[in-house]
């Protein structure tokens, strides 16, 4: 522990080391078939994708197991303009249902706090792919991981 202290407080570890750990970075460049629409990638416990706002990601995330939850994490990176509105959808394997987060009139850098990490819990009734978009009009450069938590 003191040494994880030591090496912390000696700058060898930055925030996208610690956010990304040990996952590998996915260009989300493909094109995925799913809801009528295209994922750009796959997004799992093991990978993360870097992207930027205004606009908006389009990822599909795989739920093995009804009653997991969507744990949706963005860390902020160049930070320009906080905007005034973040969407976050998880879309139904069906696509008959949407769940999801739409906060509007928020300072999104000032809720991510010191650490730059918004964090969000769907929970999701269904296994299989879901659609997962993330929208929002502040501009920023940001990592996205979207893991699944009740995954056997």
């Amino acid at each position: 522990m003191a040494l994880l202290v030591s090496l912390l407080v000696s700058g060898c570890f930055t925030d996208v080391s610690v956010f990304t750990s040990g996952r590998t970075e996915d260009p989300c460049n493909g094109s995925i078939p799913i809801c009528r629409q295209y994922a750009g990638c796959a997004l799992d416990e093991h990978s993360y994708v870097e992207s930027s706002f205004p606009g908006d990601l389009r990822v599909s995330s795989h739920a093995e197991i009804p009653g997991s939850t969507l744990v949706v994490r963005i860390l902020l990176m160049e930070m320009t303009w906080p905007g005034t509105e973040l969407l976050i959808l998880a879309y139904s394997p069906g696509c008959g249902d949407v769940r999801g987060e739409h906060l509007v009139d928020v300072d999104f850098f000032e809720l991510a706090g010191r650490d730059r990490v918004l964090h969000f819990e769907i929970p999701l009734d269904s296994s299989g792919d879901h659609l997962v978009e993330v929208f929002s009009d502040m501009a920023a450069t940001y990592l996205l991981t979207a893991d699944m938590e009740g995954r056997r």
